[in-house]
């Protein structure tokens, strides 16, 4: 299970394996033969979150309504354009973990509850999205402690031990179906850049897991929760589709400003969804609903990562598990999933409870609470500059028209948004109010009417990143297409050669990947030790450790000749004359710069012992790989001493 294709190699299992041994994909094979994404995460997420509905007990009407909501908030879109199939397929299935603990915990329904429980987490570590299970775990222990602690102070405790011994018991399968692919993981993290590196930087931290600014690189900023109901207060992303105001023509530009840096899109779960989710303080009798907002404040705060450092630096610290995952504001998802659910909560709320007696007050202060906080929106807009941290680039390259224009469009863009928010919250609303304190007209009616309105809202919003130009022909999108460099390089039948493009970053850049052996790739899981070596020499562009690599053709930015024939490329092995030895691995990897790689070989000795120091070298002695294959390779090798 080894890949020469990225990172100069590193373990196929996480590019690509079948575990044979888990059944669980069976129970979702049908909607993966039948339909492509961004079709199956959404089915799938449709599916499940209407079972967590129904749970609660909703109607079916309120239950297709959230379940819309939650498979169609902008993030998943955007999640999908940026090829994060497996984020997005561990999402889809959340809701059947706590549809499980509702069961079991609420519904007294124990044994239907953990089989639903099982089957949500077995679904969701076969997606092979940890960074996702673990934030939807850490959720689902918060909402079963509402369970347990509601169980003691009404002095039940005794009636919950049965269903928790379950729930346990279905974790246990769940991991357990999931054995093959959680215990390589756990064997290969240690060398990874999740595990805890040999070299002593001070410049780093001493950590078990991966460096905090590596960690923290991608943190939401604190503010930037303001997207979930007013999707371009902060630009939108990074190529915002937008109508130029001299031509008329449709453009995109970068006019995102907030603090990730780059951004596919905005994070937004609907103007109608956040109002519904915020009445949900006063209106929603059903305590469970702290618990989601506890939830939904976890999600935050994980997200706001190095912007709350006071808060995350600590637990990155003392959290087991924490220090392992990056792009930390994707916990932003478990806030999104709870939000959907605490809107649902306020919608079943409203048809199910006589409200014209005793609910007037409670709805008021609802409305309230959304109408303050758009005013705080309004002046937060008002007092924006909408000036981003690469605006300095961009006046360097493009001149002050070009930088103005940029903030004008935000500018436009965070007022027009904003009062389409204000429009549809308050429609929805009003609508609501109407129907409930003055027979507006019927509550099925409500229901259809507001669903219209979500529609139009969350694919409104979703078609600025997934529409019709983000679709080829299905035969265009099977296979990459070879370009001229390709056909070049592969004419080149020996087996022992690497290739390093760097018409780009090629450490974030796994299309080279598909066609040649790469020095470079695009994988969360590299090999800690060949990250410490990217950063040293390869980023400083050491080509002893080029050559060392075997990188024999280089691709680079010329439109003349944009490959380049290394012949000091040195093979896959070969002779040298010389050992030096380095007491640890800081000598070590400090030994490269300045090296000959064709005649010195570095050891560390505190590891490895060569029968001497020199040897005598033979100018016609070879080695040549044959033949290869996986867990097969065979040398010829041709030397008189």
């Amino acid at each position: 299970h080894w890949t020469n294709s990225m990172f100069s190699g590193m373990p196929s299992y996480f590019v690509n394996m079948l575990h044979e041994g888990n059944k669980t994909g069976l129970l979702t094979s049908v909607f993966y033969k039948n339909f492509i994404p961004p079709v199956v995460q959404t089915i799938i997420a449709i599916i499940c979150f209407y079972v967590l509905m129904v749970s609660f007990g909703f109607s079916p009407w309120v239950s297709i309504f959230g379940a819309f909501a939650y498979a169609y908030a902008s993030f998943n879109f955007v999640s999908l354009l940026a090829g994060h199939n497996a984020k997005l397929n561990a999402y889809a299935t959340i809701p059947l973990m706590y549809a499980g603990i509702v069961y079991a915990l609420y519904r007294k329904k124990a044994f239907l509850g953990a089989i639903l429980f099982c089957t949500g987490l077995a679904l969701n570590l076969n997606s092979n999205h940890f960074q996702i299970t673990y934030y939807a775990i850490v959720g689902a222990a918060v909402f079963g402690l509402y369970f347990v602690i509601e169980a003691i102070i009404n002095k039940q405790i005794k009636d919950i031990i049965k269903p928790i011994l379950l729930l346990i018991a279905a974790a246990v399968v769940g991991v357990g179906t999931n054995a093959s692919a959680i215990l390589t993981t756990q064997e290969y993290s240690e060398y990874s850049i999740r595990g805890k590196s040999e070299l002593h930087d001070p410049s780093k931290e001493a950590s078990s897991g991966i460096d905090k600014s590596y960690a923290f690189e991608y943190s939401y900023g604190i503010g930037e929760i303001a997207t979930f109901f007013v999707p371009g207060i902060y630009g939108g992303s990074s190529g915002e589709p937008i109508i130029e105001k001299t031509s008329g023509e449709k453009a995109r530009y970068p006019l995102y400003h907030g603090e990730l840096g780059i951004a596919g899109g905005t994070i937004y779960i609907g103007a109608i969804i956040f109002a519904l989710a915020l009445m949900s303080i006063f209106v929603v009798r059903n305590n469970a609903k702290w618990a989601f907002w506890v939830i939904a404040l976890i999600g935050f705060v994980l997200a706001w990562g190095k912007n709350l450092e006071s808060v995350n630096y600590f637990l990155f610290e003392v959290v087991p598990g924490l220090n392992k995952f990056r792009s930390v504001m994707m916990a932003i998802m478990i806030s999104q999933f709870a939000f959907t659910v605490l809107a649902a909560m306020t919608l079943n709320e409203i048809f199910v409870r006589d409200w014209k007696e005793a609910g007037q007050k409670e709805f008021k202060n609802g409305l309230l609470a959304v109408g303050g906080v758009f005013v705080i929106i309004l002046f937060a807009i008002m007092s924006m500059n909408f000036s981003s941290k690469d605006d300095a680039n961009f006046l360097k390259s493009y001149g002050a028209e070009f930088v103005q224009s940029l903030i004008d469009y935000r500018k436009d863009l965070a007022y027009s948004d904003f009062f389409r928010s204000v429009a549809l919250a308050a429609i929805s609303l009003g609508l609501i109010y109407f129907v409930v304190f003055k027979d507006l007209f019927k509550k099925n009616i409500l229901i259809l009417v507001l669903g219209v309105l979500l529609v139009f809202d969350l694919i409104g919003v979703d078609k600025r990143y997934l529409n019709k130009d983000s679709f080829v022909e299905p035969e265009e999108a099977q296979s990459f297409q070879k370009t001229a460099i390709d056909d070049f390089i592969l004419k080149d039948k020996t087996l022992n050669y690497r290739v390093y493009n760097l018409q780009g970053n090629p450490f974030t850049d796994a299309r080279t990947s598909y066609f040649h052996k790469s020095l470079g790739g695009y994988n969360p899981a590299k090999l800690r030790r060949y990250q410490d070596l990217i950063e040293k020499h390869l980023y400083e562009n050491n080509f002893a450790v080029v050559n060392m690599l075997n990188a024999k053709y280089i691709i680079v930015n010329e439109q003349q000749n944009p490959v380049r024939v290394n012949l000091e490329a040195l093979g896959n092995a070969w002779f040298v004359k010389t050992v030096k030895y380095v007491k640890n691995p800081d000598e070590e990897l400090a030994a490269l710069k300045g090296f000959d790689p064709a005649n010195v070989a570095i050891i560390d000795e505190s590891k490895f012992k060569a029968k001497s120091t020199s040897y005598t070298t033979d100018s016609s002695a070879n080695l040549v790989l044959t033949e290869y294959k996986p867990q097969y390779l065979k040398y010829t090798s041709t030397n008189t001493h």
